[in-house]
């Protein structure tokens, strides 16, 4: 039997993510418990971009698109928009959400995006419904409710509650970030567009310097200064690659 090794490839990129994300979900929690959920989310931004230069400018090599032809109005035009509308609230709601609850609550409802993104492909664009892939669809669905903790759930403590639905919705908005930079990278290499998206989201997260009394680095804990880096490259740069 014959390898399909653009199908491994695929496979093993999609596992990496996930992986990745896991980073984020534990060390992001971990720093959320010392930093505003807005302020951990500025560095996940500002630590990842000098990764994502390096990236664009070794993988974006192409003599007729590389990573210098996107420096464009209609370049950044584009990716400014997915930036602000979808990158920045995506993200911070995320963190938001995952500051109310637990990590294995978080990376469950993950799952959601598989969901979302196989409803759209099958209702919109074409593609085949399978028996197995509606099958697929339910299967996830159970899964990601099955990490949540409806016994936390009580009038007196919405936070779980909350937690969750913010979470639910940064599911949706990730799955359109994914859809809108698949149309970008048509036309814009995909390091380089993913750089740019977080070159623009870097300078809105420059909000959140109103709070500035969470910005007093030199007294930052070695650890928390880990959880910031882990979560900022191996929980956010390595899967936005």
């Amino acid at each position: 039997m014959k390898l399909n090794v653009g199908f491994i490839k695929v496979i093993s990129l999609l596992i990496l993510a996930n992986v990745s994300y896991s980073f984020l979900n534990v060390f992001g929690k971990k720093a959320s418990l010392e930093l505003s959920s807005i302020t951990v989310q500025s560095y996940r931004v500002w630590i990842s971009l000098p990764v994502l230069l390096v990236t664009a400018l070794v993988l974006d090599r192409d003599p007729d698109n590389n990573f210098w032809s996107t420096f464009n109005l209609e370049s950044f035009l584009r990716t400014g928009l997915v930036s602000l509308i979808i990158l920045v609230v995506n993200n911070n709601l995320y963190m938001l959400g995952l500051s109310l609850v637990s990590p294995v609550q978080a990376v469950g409802l993950f799952l959601l995006v598989t969901v979302w993104t196989s409803l759209y492909m099958m209702l919109f664009r074409g593609e085949s419904k399978a028996v197995m892939k509606i099958v697929g669809i339910f299967l996830a669905i159970g899964g990601a409710f099955g990490f949540v903790d409806f016994a936390e759930i009580s009038m007196d403590s919405m936070d779980d509650l909350i937690g969750s639905l913010m979470l639910l919705l940064a599911t949706f908005l990730f799955t359109v970030y994914f859809l809108f930079t698949k149309t970008i990278t048509k036309d814009i290499p995909a390091a380089s567009a993913t750089f740019w998206i977080f070159f623009q989201a870097s300078l809105i997260q420059l909000a959140s310097l109103y709070n500035i009394d969470e910005f007093d680095i030199v007294n930052y804990s070695k650890d928390l200064w880990i959880s910031l880096i882990l979560t900022a490259i191996a929980g956010t740069a390595i899967p936005f690659m």
